[in-house]
Protein backbone atom coordinates (compact mmCIF):
# COMPACT_ATOMS: atom_id res chain seq x y z
CA UNK A 1 0.00 0.00 0.00
CA UNK A 2 1.44 3.51 -0.84
CA UNK A 3 2.10 5.59 1.71
CA UNK A 4 3.41 8.79 0.62
CA UNK A 5 2.65 11.13 -2.27
CA UNK A 6 5.26 11.55 -5.32
CA UNK A 7 8.30 12.59 -3.59
CA UNK A 8 10.19 14.04 -6.64
CA UNK A 9 6.56 16.33 -6.94
CA UNK A 10 7.23 17.42 -2.86
CA UNK A 11 11.22 18.30 -3.92
CA UNK A 12 9.99 20.82 -6.51
CA UNK A 13 12.70 21.97 -8.63
CA UNK A 14 15.62 20.66 -6.36
CA UNK A 15 14.94 16.87 -8.27
CA UNK A 16 14.58 18.16 -11.77
CA UNK A 17 16.42 16.24 -14.07
CA UNK A 18 17.26 13.35 -11.30
CA UNK A 19 14.38 10.67 -12.35
CA UNK A 20 14.90 7.69 -10.92
CA UNK A 21 14.88 6.43 -7.52
CA UNK A 22 17.47 4.02 -6.60
CA UNK A 23 18.68 2.70 -3.11
CA UNK A 24 16.80 4.06 0.36
CA UNK A 25 17.16 3.23 4.13
CA UNK A 26 16.08 5.18 7.44
CA UNK A 27 17.85 6.15 10.65
CA UNK A 28 14.89 5.41 12.55
CA UNK A 29 12.98 8.77 11.85
CA UNK A 30 14.16 9.86 8.62
CA UNK A 31 14.16 8.32 5.01
CA UNK A 32 17.12 8.50 2.57
CA UNK A 33 16.38 8.44 -0.92
CA UNK A 34 18.75 8.38 -3.83
CA UNK A 35 18.02 10.43 -6.75
CA UNK A 36 19.63 9.29 -10.68
CA UNK A 37 20.79 11.86 -13.67
CA UNK A 38 22.14 9.77 -16.02
CA UNK A 39 23.62 12.45 -17.89
CA UNK A 40 25.97 13.20 -16.51
CA UNK A 41 25.74 10.91 -14.09
CA UNK A 42 24.84 12.14 -11.08
CA UNK A 43 22.82 11.61 -7.78
CA UNK A 44 21.22 13.65 -5.18
CA UNK A 45 19.87 12.45 -1.50
CA UNK A 46 16.11 13.45 -0.71
CA UNK A 47 15.65 13.38 3.10
CA UNK A 48 11.32 12.56 3.63
CA UNK A 49 10.10 12.70 6.94
CA UNK A 50 7.12 10.45 6.84
CA UNK A 51 5.31 11.80 10.33
CA UNK A 52 4.64 15.01 7.70
CA UNK A 53 4.82 13.74 4.95
CA UNK A 54 7.10 16.44 3.16
CA UNK A 55 10.78 16.34 1.78
CA UNK A 56 12.38 18.05 4.46
CA UNK A 57 16.08 18.19 2.72
CA UNK A 58 17.77 17.44 -0.69
CA UNK A 59 21.36 17.38 -1.50
CA UNK A 60 23.67 18.92 -3.88
CA UNK A 61 24.94 16.39 -6.90
CA UNK A 62 26.71 13.62 -5.51
CA UNK A 63 29.11 11.42 -7.65
CA UNK A 64 27.38 7.75 -5.82
CA UNK A 65 27.81 6.19 -9.46
CA UNK A 66 24.59 4.41 -10.39
CA UNK A 67 23.68 4.71 -6.22
CA UNK A 68 22.37 1.51 -6.18
CA UNK A 69 22.12 0.89 -2.37
CA UNK A 70 22.32 3.07 1.02
CA UNK A 71 22.75 1.97 4.74
CA UNK A 72 23.28 4.60 7.22
CA UNK A 73 25.55 3.77 10.60
CA UNK A 74 26.38 6.63 13.03
CA UNK A 75 25.33 9.60 11.29
CA UNK A 76 27.21 8.40 7.70
CA UNK A 77 25.10 7.40 4.81
CA UNK A 78 26.92 4.62 2.84
CA UNK A 79 26.43 4.01 -1.00
CA UNK A 80 27.03 0.85 -3.08
CA UNK A 81 26.97 1.86 -7.07
CA UNK A 82 27.85 -1.21 -9.10
CA UNK A 83 29.80 0.31 -11.81
CA UNK A 84 33.25 -1.65 -11.82
CA UNK A 85 34.20 -0.47 -8.81
CA UNK A 86 34.73 -1.77 -4.55
CA UNK A 87 34.95 1.37 -3.24
CA UNK A 88 32.07 1.80 -1.05
CA UNK A 89 31.27 5.60 -1.06
CA UNK A 90 30.12 8.11 1.80
CA UNK A 91 27.94 10.79 2.57
CA UNK A 92 27.37 12.84 5.76
CA UNK A 93 23.51 12.28 6.83
CA UNK A 94 23.55 15.92 8.55
CA UNK A 95 25.00 17.82 5.68
CA UNK A 96 24.62 15.48 2.68
CA UNK A 97 28.20 16.64 1.89
CA UNK A 98 30.15 13.76 0.25
CA UNK A 99 32.96 12.30 2.53
CA UNK A 100 36.07 10.60 1.24
CA UNK A 101 35.32 6.91 0.18
CA UNK A 102 36.55 2.98 0.99
CA UNK A 103 37.68 0.58 -0.56
CA UNK A 104 37.19 -2.65 0.11
CA UNK A 105 40.16 -4.86 -0.23
CA UNK A 106 39.43 -8.72 -1.36
CA UNK A 107 41.51 -11.27 0.50
CA UNK A 108 43.67 -13.93 -1.60
CA UNK A 109 41.68 -16.66 0.13
CA UNK A 110 38.23 -14.96 -1.90
CA UNK A 111 40.15 -14.19 -4.79
CA UNK A 112 38.30 -17.04 -6.66
CA UNK A 113 34.79 -15.50 -5.94
CA UNK A 114 35.35 -12.68 -8.69
CA UNK A 115 34.13 -10.02 -6.79
CA UNK A 116 34.53 -6.86 -8.82
CA UNK A 117 31.93 -4.76 -7.68
CA UNK A 118 28.90 -4.80 -5.05
CA UNK A 119 24.88 -3.60 -5.68
CA UNK A 120 23.89 -3.71 -2.17
CA UNK A 121 24.39 -2.72 0.82
CA UNK A 122 23.15 -3.01 4.76
CA UNK A 123 24.43 -2.68 8.57
CA UNK A 124 24.75 -6.19 9.64
CA UNK A 125 25.87 -6.80 13.24
CA UNK A 126 28.12 -3.91 13.81
CA UNK A 127 29.85 -3.88 10.32
CA UNK A 128 28.19 -4.39 7.12
CA UNK A 129 26.77 -6.68 4.37
CA UNK A 130 27.69 -6.51 0.89
CA UNK A 131 26.03 -8.23 -1.84
CA UNK A 132 28.50 -9.38 -4.79
CA UNK A 133 26.78 -7.99 -8.12
CA UNK A 134 26.25 -10.56 -10.62
CA UNK A 135 25.62 -13.57 -8.48
CA UNK A 136 24.65 -14.96 -5.11
CA UNK A 137 28.10 -14.00 -3.64
CA UNK A 138 27.41 -11.87 -0.27
CA UNK A 139 30.73 -10.29 1.85
CA UNK A 140 30.20 -9.23 5.20
CA UNK A 141 32.65 -6.27 6.42
CA UNK A 142 33.59 -4.95 10.12
CA UNK A 143 33.11 -0.90 10.31
CA UNK A 144 36.64 -0.31 8.67
CA UNK A 145 35.38 -2.01 5.73
CA UNK A 146 38.03 -5.25 6.49
CA UNK A 147 36.57 -8.61 5.05
CA UNK A 148 35.68 -11.08 7.36
CA UNK A 149 33.28 -13.55 5.79
CA UNK A 150 31.69 -14.59 2.40
CA UNK A 151 28.75 -16.81 2.03
CA UNK A 152 26.09 -17.53 -0.83
CA UNK A 153 22.07 -17.22 -0.36
CA UNK A 154 20.93 -20.14 -1.48
CA UNK A 155 18.21 -18.62 -4.03
CA UNK A 156 18.34 -15.02 -6.88
CA UNK A 157 15.78 -13.97 -8.68
CA UNK A 158 15.51 -11.17 -11.19
CA UNK A 159 16.32 -8.33 -10.60
CA UNK A 160 18.04 -7.53 -7.79
CA UNK A 161 17.80 -4.65 -5.89
CA UNK A 162 18.47 -3.33 -2.50
CA UNK A 163 18.65 -4.90 0.60
CA UNK A 164 17.95 -4.20 4.63
CA UNK A 165 18.34 -6.42 7.89
CA UNK A 166 14.87 -7.18 10.07
CA UNK A 167 15.91 -8.49 13.08
CA UNK A 168 18.43 -11.54 12.37
CA UNK A 169 16.11 -11.70 8.98
CA UNK A 170 18.00 -10.26 5.80
CA UNK A 171 14.98 -8.90 3.51
CA UNK A 172 16.30 -8.76 -0.33
CA UNK A 173 14.56 -6.88 -3.32
CA UNK A 174 13.93 -7.93 -6.73
CA UNK A 175 12.15 -6.22 -9.03
CA UNK A 176 12.33 -6.77 -13.14
CA UNK A 177 12.13 -3.29 -14.51
CA UNK A 178 8.41 -1.73 -14.91
CA UNK A 179 6.34 -5.29 -14.95
CA UNK A 180 4.84 -4.72 -11.47
CA UNK A 181 6.50 -8.07 -10.48
CA UNK A 182 8.16 -6.71 -7.33
CA UNK A 183 9.25 -9.47 -4.19
CA UNK A 184 10.74 -9.10 -1.12
CA UNK A 185 12.70 -12.01 -0.26
CA UNK A 186 13.96 -13.42 3.57
CA UNK A 187 16.42 -14.75 4.47
CA UNK A 188 18.53 -16.21 7.49
CA UNK A 189 22.07 -14.50 8.18
CA UNK A 190 23.12 -17.77 6.58
CA UNK A 191 21.72 -16.57 3.10
CA UNK A 192 18.90 -19.55 3.27
CA UNK A 193 15.61 -18.40 1.68
CA UNK A 194 12.77 -18.34 4.35
CA UNK A 195 10.01 -16.86 2.53
CA UNK A 196 9.24 -14.83 -0.78
CA UNK A 197 6.29 -12.40 -0.62
CA UNK A 198 5.09 -9.74 -3.54
CA UNK A 199 5.33 -6.40 -2.14
CA UNK A 200 2.51 -4.02 -2.22
CA UNK A 201 3.47 -1.56 -5.29
CA UNK A 202 3.72 -1.33 -8.98
CA UNK A 203 6.58 -0.36 -11.18
CA UNK A 204 10.07 -0.82 -10.62
CA UNK A 205 10.49 -1.18 -7.00
CA UNK A 206 14.34 -0.23 -5.86
CA UNK A 207 14.91 -0.21 -2.64
CA UNK A 208 14.05 -1.50 0.91
CA UNK A 209 14.08 -0.64 4.80
CA UNK A 210 12.65 -1.21 8.30
CA UNK A 211 11.25 2.03 10.08
CA UNK A 212 9.67 1.38 13.53
CA UNK A 213 8.01 -2.11 13.20
CA UNK A 214 7.35 -1.48 9.67
CA UNK A 215 8.57 -3.11 6.42
CA UNK A 216 8.69 -0.13 3.61
CA UNK A 217 10.03 -0.52 -0.35
CA UNK A 218 10.26 2.58 -2.97
CA UNK A 219 9.90 2.60 -6.57
CA UNK A 220 9.26 4.55 -9.37
CA UNK A 221 6.81 4.53 -12.29
CA UNK A 222 6.88 5.88 -15.69
CA UNK A 223 3.69 8.10 -15.82
CA UNK A 224 2.94 10.05 -18.87
CA UNK A 225 6.02 10.69 -19.89
CA UNK A 226 7.59 11.29 -16.25
CA UNK A 227 8.68 9.52 -13.05
CA UNK A 228 7.12 9.26 -10.34
CA UNK A 229 8.75 7.70 -6.67
CA UNK A 230 6.53 6.35 -3.89
CA UNK A 231 7.56 4.65 -0.61
CA UNK A 232 4.83 2.07 0.34
CA UNK A 233 3.99 -0.70 2.98
CA UNK A 234 5.81 -3.66 2.51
Amino acid sequence: MVISKDIRKLAGNKLKHYTVTQGACSDGSLVYMVFERKDPRRCKIAVYDMKRGKVVRVSGALKLGHGNDICIRDGIIYATHSEGSKTIHRVNASTLKQMKGVKVTIPKKFKDKHIKEFNAICCYGSGFLLRVMGGRGMIVVNKAMKVTRYFKTDTSYKTSQGMTMDGKTILRAFSSLQSGKNYIVEYSVKGKEKRRYKAKIGGEMEGVFVLGDKRYVTAYIKKDGRCEAFIAEA
